[in-house]
């Protein structure tokens, strides 16, 4: 993704990314994006995953973005 993310910035896009935390985030971040850490796992925990779509809903409102780009 780092080759679509420095084309999305140097065509004037505000890109922000959004992942758990980790050391590839500030590989992420030397592309020129805004970073958000929020934890999540991936093993099935119901309330790990409530919180965790809690959190992303919650800075996506903030974020009020025209594009999201998720998979």
């Amino acid at each position: 993704l780092r080759r679509h993310l420095r084309h999305l910035t140097n065509s004037g896009f505000d890109v922000h990314v959004i992942s758990s935390p980790g050391d590839l985030m500030t590989e992420v971040a030397a592309e020129g994006v805004t970073v958000h850490t929020v934890p999540m796992t991936r093993k099935i925990s119901p309330w790990r995953d409530a919180v965790a779509v809690w959190r992303l809903t919650s800075l996506l409102k903030k974020l009020k973005p025209e594009l999201v780009h998720a998979y």
